[in-house]
This record gives C-alpha cells, sequence and structure tokens, in this order.
C-alpha cells in the first residue's frame, strides 16, 4: 500500500473532535435532498455513511475502507473512473471535495452517470478558491462557470447552486463551499 495512503488515513482519524463537528455541521443542509439509496463516492472515515442509513461508500484508500467497515459501515474499495456498482443503481450520488483531485473530471462523470438513475440527484461540494489554495492535491479549480459547463456537458440539469455558508464568507475563509445539486436527465 502507498505511503500516502496510510499518511493520509492517519490525517483523517486524528482530527480534532471540533474539526469533526464542523464536517457534520456542513451536512445538515444537504442531508434533506436526499431520498433512496446513495452512493458517498471518496467516503473517506464515513462521516456522511453515519448519517444517511441506505448509504453507500466506496474509496480508494485501503485503510480508509478498511476503517469504515470495521465500523459497520458499508463500503468499498473503488475508484470513480471505475466504480464497482451496476447502472442506475443509486438514486443520488455525493462527491464531496473529490472533483477538485481528478486529472480526469470528464471520464469520473461518464462513469457518476452511469451509476446514477435517469431522474436521481448528483450533488457536488467543492472548495472555493481559498480552500482549493490550502491543499496541494488539488488538481483543477472549479468555478461557478466550469462546473456548470461540466455539468451541461453530461446532460445534468443544475437544481440549486449555493455558496456554503454564504459567497461573502465563502471568499474569504478556507471553509467556504460550492454546492451543487443536480439532476440527471
Amino acid at each position: 500500500m502507498r505511503t500516502e495512503d496510510k499518511k493520509y488515513f492517519k490525517y483523517m482519524t486524528e482530527r480534532s473532535k471540533l474539526s469533526l463537528l464542523l464536517r457534520k455541521f456542513f451536512y445538515i443542509p444537504i442531508i434533506k435532498e436526499f431520498k433512496g439509496k446513495l452512493l458517498d463516492i471518496g467516503c473517506g472515515v464515513g462521516e456522511f455513511l453515519q448519517w444517511y442509513p441506505n448509504s453507500y461508500g466506496i474509496d480508494t484508500n485501503p485503510y480508509l475502507v478498511d476503517y469504515c467497515k470495521k465500523r459497520n459501515l458499508k463500503c468499498s474499495f473503488g475508484s470513480v473512473y471505475k466504480i464497482p456498482f451496476k447502472n442506475e443503481t443509486f438514486d443520488c450520488v455525493l462527491c464531496s471535495h473529490l472533483i477538485e483531485h481528478l486529472n480526469k473530471p470528464e471520464l469520473a462523470m461518464k462513469e457518476i452517470r452511469r451509476v446514477l438513475r435517469t431522474g436521481g440527484k448528483l450533488i457536488i461540494i467543492l472548495p472555493t478558491e481559498k480552500g482549493y489554495k490550502r491543499d496541494k492535491t488539488h488538481a483543477k479549480y472549479w468555478d461557478k462557470e466550469k462546473i456548470e459547463s461540466l455539468l451541461k456537458k453530461f446532460n445534468f440539469k443544475i437544481k440549486k447552486l449555493t455558496y456554503y455558508p454564504t459567497k461573502i464568507l465563502s471568499k474569504y475563509t478556507y471553509l467556504g463551499e460550492l454546492r451543487i445539486i443536480a439532476i440527471k436527465l
């Protein structure tokens, strides 16, 4: 296993209680958007999987997958480029802080589209500019226009696009997020 995987696992599991609480707090506004079977791509330590009982997670980090399984969360090893589920398996797909790490976002969107049922929801959460610059593993910065263009290319209709907590606060803090809810047409 890769050294980076072990380092990231350690980072994820040794975060402060305040950090974990804030992360859960950030999910509250979006949880009401979900209905049915959900896939959390890049599920990490399974924070969202704990909140939503009909959810499944995949991650490329074997340490994180084992961690989730030991906590009785439904999680398996998998990549956004080759999702280990059949066509139209899920009613919702969550990509929280994932897309900005990808070198091939178009390939990922094709695969996400494949496993999401028609009419299903895709929720993408991205860091705003300050958060993007803070992490050296980010491959591409996504602003509103870029993410809208990607979603349109893959025949998704944007239902809602918001800045969290607000657009102004998102501009001045690394905790800000751009949140997109899109429907597969």
